[in-house]
């Protein structure tokens, strides 16, 4: 089944069953989109507040049922939105640097190949992390904790968590560039 019959049978199935076609939608995208927000936000925590956020508008709304053309598309051009707007209100971002992220992933060049090659490299890149760096980066992006739950669990204050993350974060930002932009 090509990619576009895919998510025009996502939006179809809204018409039989609302709440499993949203679950299907949002288990679908929901890591993906915040990954791509990451790319304006520069902050995961921020970026799956973003997603979030949209995900509720999207239901509550039914915005589904405004939707013409291609359901993917409408989903990222959205986030990519909400994030720029965060991003200009919060760090007066200047959009002249922004041209080379707008730019959509495409689902077809992530193949189990290459998937596989970028696990790898990622496993490099994450070993080259502090101690500290590795810890939060597991806890805040792989295990969805709070800055907060990490500090206590590290003995840290909150601040050094978000700099070790934001650290790491920049170090994995370097040397490793995939579809997983963190």
């Amino acid at each position: 089944m090509k990619r576009v019959e895919k998510y025009d049978k996502l939006l179809q199935d809204f018409d039989v069953d609302e709440e499993e076609a949203y679950k299907a939608l949002f288990d679908a995208f929901f890591i993906p989109l915040c990954l791509y927000s990451v790319k304006f936000t520069g902050c995961y925590a921020q970026s799956k507040d973003i997603v979030q956020e949209f995900f509720i508008n999207f239901y509550e709304k039914k915005n589904y049922k405004s939707i013409k053309a291609d359901l993917r598309r409408y989903l990222y051009v959205s986030i990519q939105n909400a994030s720029i707007a965060y991003a200009k209100k919060i760090q007066n971002l200047s959009l002249t640097g922004l041209d080379n992220v707008l730019n959509i992933p495409d689902d077809d060049n992530y193949d189990a190949e290459i998937l596989s090659a970028n696990i790898e490299i990622l496993k490099k890149n994450l070993s080259k992390l502090s101690e500290n760096g590795y810890k939060v980066i597991k806890a805040v992006i792989i295990n969805n904790k709070k800055y907060k739950e990490v500090a206590e669990e590290l003995g840290i204050s909150v601040n050094t968590v978000k700099f070790h993350l934001t650290k790491s974060l920049r170090i994995l930002r370097e040397n490793f560039t995939f579809f997983f932009f963190f």
